[in-house]
């Protein structure tokens, strides 16, 4: 199923449950003492919310059509490749962790998989390969108990 596909589905799901929720609120809500603002103002106007928002999704949904079926037949051979190089990336990272550590082969490896999805901005790859690899390292130590690899290399 397509990306398209998906928001045209999903939007009009959305938008049937969202008539679903506004058709109910009155027998499921009270309508309160009369003033401005009654126990099913709140309800009415999420309900309203979401079937504007699911409209504008499937609205999306089907313009898009047109555009995937043009780039699903210029990306086939792209698209393997990229599957191919993010493989390639991960087996060299995990191969190479022992021995470099952790930081300097995912500081690699964030880069290369920024390039393989296209991010060309050389400051954006710096500021990933500088900031990410250590958060992850901190995440997992503190967090989630579990030592990364510092490399034979480096100790």
């Amino acid at each position: 199923m397509t990306q398209a596909t998906r928001d045209l589905s999903a939007g009009l799901l959305l938008a049937a449950l969202g008539c679903a929720l506004l058709a109910a609120i009155p027998s499921q809500v009270g309508m309160g003492d009369g003033g401005w603002f009654s126990p099913a103002f709140m309800p009415a106007v999420i309900g309203i919310v979401i079937v504007a928002l699911a409209l504008l999704l499937a609205v999306q949904g089907w313009l898009r059509r047109h555009q995937e079926v043009v780039a699903r037949v210029e990306g086939r051979g792209r698209a393997w490749l990229a599957i191919c190089a993010v493989v390639a990336i991960i087996a060299g990272q995990a191969a190479l962790m022992t021995y470099a550590g952790y930081i300097a082969t995912g500081a690699v490896a964030v880069v290369l998989l920024a390039l393989t999805y296209g991010h060309r901005r050389w400051w954006h790859l710096v500021l990933l390969a500088v900031v990410v690899p250590p958060a992850l390292q901190l995440f997992f130590r503190y967090t989630m108990l579990v030592l990364l690899p510092q490399g034979s290399w480096l100790g």
